[in-house]
């Protein structure tokens, strides 16, 4: 009978505590990321285009959800894969929305999107200079060449 009553508590301090919102895990305001943070893509559900960005400060301990759209005012797109920086600028590989969104990492603010065309699904990215990028393809054995200045 012990057990059952421990079990019953355990459930309803879950709930109760489920119900309360941890101020570290959210906040209105979205700062400017710090020198000292980290990027965490969220992949979303394949097909729900939920995908979305947090931003961990490692200087205030805080989480950032949903800073891409909050930012931009829409969304990341469906299946967030993976996220490049170089120098000012994030790469944000979001391959079954065919695409990739770049963003100043300063403030981030979407700068541009590279659609990579219908059949592509964009997986990963790295680069070959300041001016060029290799990005493979989720489906087949392809490489797309991207020119990141156009």
């Amino acid at each position: 009978m012990n057990r059952y009553c421990f079990a019953l508590l355990g459930l309803l301090i879950s709930a109760v505590a489920g119900c309360v919102q941890d101020p570290l895990l959210t906040g209105p305001e979205i700062p400017a990321p710090s020198a000292k943070g980290v990027y965490i893509l969220n992949e979303g559900l394949f097909g729900r285009g939920n995908a979305s960005m947090s931003y961990y400060d490692l200087e205030s301990f805080r989480v950032y959800n949903n800073v891409f759209s909050t930012v931009n005012n829409k969304s990341l797109g469906d299946v967030g894969n993976s996220i490049v920086i170089r120098g000012n600028l994030g790469y944000i590989v979001v391959n079954n929305s065919h695409k990739i969104e770049v963003i100043d990492i300063n403030t981030n603010v979407n700068v541009g999107t590279i659609f990579v065309g219908a059949g592509r699904s964009p997986r990963q990215l790295a680069f070959l200079d300041d001016n060029r990028a290799l990005v493979t393809n989720l489906y087949d054995a392809s490489v797309l060449l991207i020119d990141l200045k156009t």
